[in-house]
């Protein structure tokens, strides 16, 4: 496998995390005690399924039937982010930012919502208010407007997420508050640390070149 792929699987995994919203008016929601879900990404009409787990500042992604890269744990308390190759048992390590200015991070400790109620919906058969929300970072270099839609009985959790300039819409089904283990937070230790290859610089011309 070559190193063009895994760079567009490791682009589609994080493309994922880009609408992983988890919200307050201050910030992400606390699960301490565990929570997991059925994410459904669409963005412009292509949809995607993961399998997501949280606890804490802890998150658990996996794409279902994704290639190469599919599993991603990102570890707030540590400012890490790994990519996963469950088949290939090979892991690479960044840091949180280095998922780049076009993907919000919802889950940071830093994130702040400012929401505004707009009514009340029924979203997969529960009970949910509809908001239109203002996301920003505290550092002002990120910034999101959208509707979402969380369950009147769990304030804080969402249902429903659309950015409507990126044509984005993400759904969270099959919602369980229940404990999770940390180990699900953790690279496996039988997991190889790889990097890709930095590309090479373009040479210099010199004098006689450029005469």
């Amino acid at each position: 496998m070559n190193f063009n792929h895994k760079s567009a699987c490791i682009l589609l995994l994080l493309s994922f995390f880009w609408v992983v919203p988890v919200m307050t008016t201050s910030g992400v929601a606390s699960v301490n005690e565990g929570f997991s879900a059925q994410m459904v990404t669409t963005v412009q009409g292509d949809t995607s399924v993961a399998q997501m787990s949280l606890k804490g500042e802890k998150l658990h992604l996996q794409v279902v039937g994704g290639r190469t890269f599919s599993t991603m744990i990102v570890r707030y308390d540590k400012d890490v982010l790994w990519l996963m190759a469950p088949a290939a048992r090979q892991y690479m390590e960044m840091v949180v930012d280095a998922v780049g200015l076009g993907v919000p991070h919802f889950f940071h400790p830093d994130i702040r919502i400012e929401k505004i109620r707009m009514g009340e919906e029924i979203v997969g058969g529960i009970k949910a208010v509809k908001y239109r929300a203002h996301v920003s970072m505290l550092n002002g270099k990120k910034e999101y407007l959208g509707f979402l839609w969380e369950s009147i009985d769990r304030p804080g959790f969402p249902l429903r997420w659309e950015e409507p300039q990126t044509v984005t819409t993400v759904e969270w089904r099959q919602q369980v508050f229940t404990e999770i283990p940390d180990l699900l937070f953790e690279v496996p230790k039988e997991y190889r640390k790889i990097t890709l290859p930095q590309e090479r610089p373009l040479p210099e011309k010199n004098e006689s070149q450029s005469q």
